[in-house]
């Protein structure tokens, strides 16, 4: 989807990170053969793993963060930006499973939960499981509850994928309370305007769904041609016989671009609003 909010980079440069498993059923990790586990491998793996993916070779950056993985697998931030970067190639189940196993590894650890939602978001299989990847988040809200930073950055992608999921109500009531001139602790501006950011987006959506929503009219022949005339009315400089004719079709048409068109430019040119 893409779906509004600027997709912030979350995996950690020097000391941020990595993965865990999928919200339902979680296929099983499949990590590289090694020999026996060696942390300060694991730790020049993963160096070189974000080299590469800082470069944008991806693909060299997901072998390297996989090794790290098998080395320390209790590593939530190797396991975090190794889900991160099977995203990025579109291994979205991998991913999942990196990203829950990085959650089961530090299940206050906020950049696996961000990086799993900002996944399912783009997931074509989100519809079905929303229920269950909106209550899995919702966890998460509730262990970050004394991390202000990753309750606020996770909060806005729970709503990013409520909206993604059609659930723009949901939404906006995570989000409003935020922006309320009650609201304790207020945000900083930054925080500020990805909220309202986000609300506009939500806005936007909702907009685009009314539109889809209409049907379209069947318009007979004659008020077509009513129509042509309220048009050749207002190019005349006769706002109010347009404007007369033009209610009279949104009234019988109320799903009729055209007719609603006509009205409003009568109403303007009348120097009235709708």
């Amino acid at each position: 989807m893409a779906l509004g909010l600027g997709i912030v980079v979350l995996f950690a440069l020097a000391d941020a990170g990595a993965a865990s498993a999928p919200v339902d059923a979680a296929p099983t990790l499949t990590r590289p053969a090694v020999g026996a586990p060696s942390p300060a491998a694991a730790r020049a793996d993963h160096a070189q793993g974000l080299q590469r993916l800082r470069a944008g070779k991806t693909a060299e950056a997901v072998a390297l963060f996989g090794r790290a993985v098998a080395e320390d697998p209790a590593n939530a931030v190797f396991a975090t930006d190794f889900g991160f970067a099977l995203g990025k190639l579109g291994r979205t189940t991998e991913a999942e499973v990196a990203l829950r196993a990085a959650i089961d590894a530090d299940p206050r650890r906020f950049y696996a939960y961000v990086n799993l939602a900002d996944l399912l978001a783009d997931d074509g299989a989100r519809w079905e499981r929303r229920d269950a990847i909106i209550a899995f988040l919702d966890k998460g809200l509730e262990r970050l509850k004394d991390d202000r930073k990753g309750q606020f950055n996770l909060l806005l992608r729970v709503a990013n994928f409520e909206r993604a999921v059609g659930r723009t109500g949901a939404a906006r009531a995570r989000l409003g309370p935020l922006v309320a001139e009650t609201a304790a602790p207020p945000l900083t501006p930054a925080q500020r305007k990805r909220v309202l950011d986000e609300l506009d987006a939500i806005t936007l959506d909702e907009r685009a769904h009314a539109l889809e929503a209409w049907p379209a009219p069947a318009v007979g022949a004659g008020d077509r041609r009513l129509a042509d005339d309220a048009a050749v009315a207002l190019a005349a400089g006769r706002a109010e016989d347009a404007r007369r004719t033009a209610e009279t079709l949104a009234r019988r048409y109320p799903t009729w671009e055209r007719a609603r068109t006509l009205r409003g430019r009568a109403l303007e040119a009348l120097g009235r609003v709708d």
